[in-house]
């Protein structure tokens, strides 16, 4: 299991007069077959009544100034609309948070305790990690995943104190439903899992927050096919 950088992300801003049922998809196949050889990966990210925003990765960040010109302030016109579309492009910034977050809100923060586990900088939270990638083998639910194996994954970083991974918690769920909450179900819940891993030194935790920037998951499985996961990675603090 490695990281593997991100190549780069175009952002698309298509400006819309009237915003009618089926447009995304619409924009969608028309971005895809007019520059299907700039893209290896596209995706939504908002849409309201003005435009349609998409996030495009290219596959080689070399080309991606040269990608985000062809791109920028071009139209596109799309059958059964008078309007024509206006596409903008720019690179889309990391949405990851830096040193300066994590050590200004501890240092800032009333009664907290450096020398003290959680009351520093120390913890990592990690969203849409792969169950399968991470399950134990030998096991014969290859759908849930392995602490230990998650522990010996960020071990690679530095000394991990402890990890917590709500999906293998039995009794998260009972507590929540004591709450009186509503349950709902979220396509892919228990496909990828997410998990929250607590460093014993401080330079533990930054070179894993210093790793994981801009960064994607790769896993190399038994057949020599290598697969790539995007993954969400914050600190504590942005957990929510």
């Amino acid at each position: 299991m490695v990281c593997t950088r991100k190549c780069g992300i175009i952002l698309l801003h298509l400006y819309l007069m009237v915003l009618m049922a089926g447009v995304t998809v619409c924009v969608m196949c028309a971005l895809v077959s007019i520059y299907t050889n700039f893209f290896v990966l596209t995706q939504v990210v908002k849409s309201t009544m003005e435009f349609v925003r998409f996030e495009g990765e290219v596959e080689n960040r070399s080309k991606l100034r040269v990608h985000i010109s062809q791109l920028d302030s071009k139209t596109i016109k799309l059958s059964g609309f008078t309007e024509t579309l206006k596409v903008r492009a720019a690179e889309s910034k990391v949405d990851f948070p830096t040193r300066h977050d994590w050590d200004s809100y501890f240092r800032d923060a009333k009664g907290m305790n450096e020398m003290k586990f959680g009351e520093r900088p120390d913890t990592v939270h990690i969203k849409d990690l792969p169950c399968r990638w991470f399950a134990n083998r030998k096991e014969k639910d290859r759908d849930r995943p392995s602490e230990f194996i998650v522990r010996k994954v960020f071990e690679t970083f530095g000394e991990v104190r402890c990890i917590d991974i709500p999906m293998l918690d039995p009794y998260r769920k009972e507590m929540t439903c004591a709450k009186g909450s509503i349950q709902t179900f979220s396509f892919g819940q228990d496909i990828v899992f997410e998990a929250f891993v607590q460093f014993t030194e401080y330079i533990g935790f930054v070179k894993a927050m210093s790793s994981l920037r801009g960064m994607k998951l790769l896993y190399k499985g038994e057949d020599g096919k290598a697969l790539t996961a995007n993954i969400k990675v914050t600190d504590c603090l942005c957990a929510g």
